[in-house]
């Protein structure tokens, strides 16, 4: 068997899988429309993990932020926010995506709480659309989740 045409099987069986199982945004939880998504490159609009208005609730934290923590910065010379300088970490930096409102408070508790690990893929491509190149310029040994709550 070719190996190029072996290595989408799995690929076209999720596709197909849609048609009775379908893809949910990992905003609003609800049922995207029918559609191969696997391939979509990076950057496609409209996104094809994400209603185009749930997608707009998100909102992406931009420079500056804190170099350590990731939080916003209102002080644009600032490298660090004043509880980074203020209190020791046992991490050297965080890369952030998303501030924590509520459509993420939504669907980051769904994904580690109610079992939708589906939403993974979705938030890793949105996740290396905006700081792909600079994860691997960083050589980094582990990456690390970041629990919501302290329990």
């Amino acid at each position: 068997m070719n190996t190029e045409k072996s290595a989408r099987i799995p690929w076209a069986f999720r596709d197909f899988a849609g048609i009775f199982f379908p893809q949910r945004c990992p905003v609003c939880d609800k049922a995207l429309p029918f559609g191969p998504r696997s391939k979509a490159p990076l950057g496609t609009q409209p996104d094809p993990f994400f209603h185009e208005a749930c997608l707009s609730r998100l909102v992406f934290i931009q420079d500056p932020y804190c170099l350590r923590c990731g939080r916003p910065l209102s002080d644009e010379g600032a490298e660090y926010c004043s509880a980074c300088r203020k209190r020791t970490w046992t991490f050297k930096q965080n890369l952030p995506l998303l501030l924590y409102n509520d459509a993420t408070r939504f669907s980051i508790s769904h994904f580690k709480y109610h079992g939708r690990q589906e939403f993974a893929l979705p938030y890793a491509r949105l996740f290396m659309e905006r700081h792909g190149e600079e994860l691997g310029s960083l050589h980094a040994e582990a990456l690390i989740p970041v629990p919501i709550h302290k329990s």
